[in-house]
């Protein structure tokens, strides 16, 4: 891992951690990623995965596909899938930033991220 070739993460947080852990860093604060995605998880009458869209300046919640970047649908079980290798990319994560001296907090209330230790600042 220290070579910095990251492995399976696939999300752009996991790498920066990754990164800021070879860097050298000693501390790490994680601040505003919730990663709550799957409590807004739905499917449509159309029996699409979508997710729920919402807006600061609008009131009405609307129900958005969930798309991959070649713009297919997903199917749920490649949602659960990918989510479920984002957080063990964390978890992979947390077992090397101990290994390497280095401490990674979560300050993000609510987080679903569950690899790194919650603290308050």
């Amino acid at each position: 891992l220290k070579k910095n070739y990251s492995g399976d993460f696939n999300n752009v947080l996991a790498g920066a951690v990754y990164c800021s852990i070879n860097l050298g860093f000693e501390e790490i604060y994680i601040m505003g990623a919730e990663h709550s995605w799957s409590k807004d998880i739905r499917v449509n009458e159309d029996n699409q995965v979508c997710t729920i869209s919402r807006h600061f300046y609008e009131e009405e919640e609307s129900l958005t596909p969930w798309l991959k970047s070649n713009t297919q649908p997903y199917k749920m079980y490649e949602i659960l899938r990918d989510l479920s290798r984002t957080f063990k990319g964390y978890t992979i994560l947390s077992k090397y930033a101990s290994l390497m001296g280095c401490r990674v907090y979560n300050v993000t209330p609510d987080s679903f991220i569950d690899a790194f230790k919650k603290v308050t600042i």
